[in-house]
């Protein structure tokens, strides 16, 4: 029973290592950015060449930023974690819950665009049901990952991005301006920051490598 307690200890310890460098969060940070900074450059009136460059462009560097980050930050610092059949069946149920959340959420929001036929039916579809499925569809994406992956942060950063659709349409009424770079940008540049928080905190916890974080279950 001890050893039973203990291994059930020592894997929720892996799984939290897995994540406690802060990249993931930097990540997700930039890829939430990079819809900020392809509504700047339509803002400042540059070309839709240029807002989609700008916008592909942040994405790849969040996907260079992962790579890179954990191989050359991570690894070194507390190895490389191999999941056993249990850690891989913990991923498997979250990659199948997630590609249900994210195939569902496309198949509403083409039912939705499908049966809108004019533009006064329109209206109403983009300033309320669009923003509020966005909510919805965000918190349940990144409550299951949290959840399965042990990721506590993912329930803010997924409350982060939940908001930002809705602060834009709201904005936009209140104000009756284009704020779409202040309505995902604030959200982004908060999930950057305690990215890059918890990345320091990971540097100074971790100097040198440590083998006592790496997992091999048989």
């Amino acid at each position: 029973m001890t050893q039973q307690i203990d291994l059930k200890k020592l894997e929720r310890k892996v799984w939290t290592s897995f994540y406690e460098d802060g990249i993931w969060d930097i990540y997700l940070g930039l890829l939430l950015s990079s819809i900020a900074v392809g509504a700047f450059c339509t803002d400042t009136g540059l070309t839709e060449n240029y807002s989609i460059f700008g916008h592909v462009g942040i994405m790849v560097f969040a996907i260079l930023f992962l790579w890179l980050g954990k191989r050359f930050i991570t690894v070194p610092r507390i190895g490389t974690v191999v999941f056993g059949p249990r850690g891989r069946a913990r991923l498997t149920k979250a990659q199948i819950l997630l590609a249900i959340s994210c195939v569902s959420g496309l198949a509403a929001f083409l039912l939705i665009a499908a049966t809108v036929g004019n533009a006064m039916a329109r209206q109403p579809v983009m300033d309320y049901i669009v923003p509020l499925f966005w909510a919805v569809n965000m918190l349940v994406l990144f409550s299951l990952a949290a959840y399965f992956l042990n990721y506590r942060r993912l329930y803010i950063i997924g409350f982060l991005y939940a908001i930002a659709v809705p602060a834009d349409k709201i904005m936009r009424q209140i104000l009756n301006v284009d704020l779409s770079v202040v309505a995902f940008g604030v959200p982004a540049m908060i999930i950057l920051i305690m990215g890059v928080v918890v990345l320091i905190r990971f540097l100074r916890k971790y100097s040198t490598r440590s083998e006592d974080f790496s997992s091999k279950e048989k």
